[in-house]
C-alpha cells in the first residue's frame, strides 16, 4: 500500500520511460504471483482437510 501510494504521490521520473518499465512489471509480476499461490495454497489446504 505504501509503496504504491508514494510511487503516485512522488514519482521518481516518467512510469513509461524505458528505465522504470522493467521494474514496475517486476512489481506487478511479483504481486500477482503472491496472490495466485496465496489462492491456490488456500484452495489445496481445503481440499487437503476435506475428508
Amino acid at each position: 500500500m505504501r509503496s504504491s501510494t508514494a510511487l503516485v504521490l512522488d514519482p521518481p521520473s516518467d512510469p513509461r520511460s524505458p528505465s522504470q518499465m522493467p521494474k514496475f512489471h517486476l512489481d506487478i509480476l511479483r504481486t500477482w504471483g503472491q496472490l495466485i499461490l496465496l489462492i491456490l495454497d488456500s484452495r489445496f489446504s481445503e481440499y487437503a482437510l476435506s475428508p
